[in-house]
């Protein structure tokens, strides 16, 4: 929460600014690489007008609180693991 406004971060990438007038409200579709499988992030964090949200493909993006365009991203340093690499797991668990 800061001045009003509520940011969700939800699975897929997709960060929502929801305030209590839903005209209001933005929704920003962060596109990570197309190999990588959606993962669930538990994080957001906000400096002056900035707020970073982590991706699935391991990447930091820098939104601007106001208007949700993109000021920047960067790679974390760890490289995201293509989903067609991830074993499956046994019907029998």
């Amino acid at each position: 929460m800061h001045d009003g406004v509520l940011f969700v971060h939800s699975f897929k990438d997709v960060v929502q600014a929801l305030t209590r007038h839903p005209a209001i409200s933005v929704a920003v579709h962060l596109s990570p690489a197309k190999d990588v499988q959606p993962s669930v992030k538990k994080s957001l964090a906000i400096l002056d007008n900035l707020l970073f949200v982590p991706t699935s493909d391991a990447h930091m993006v820098a939104l601007n609180i106001r208007t949700g365009a993109v000021y920047g991203t960067r790679g974390c340093g760890l490289t995201a693991i293509p989903s067609s690499a991830v074993p499956s797991l046994p019907n029998e668990m």
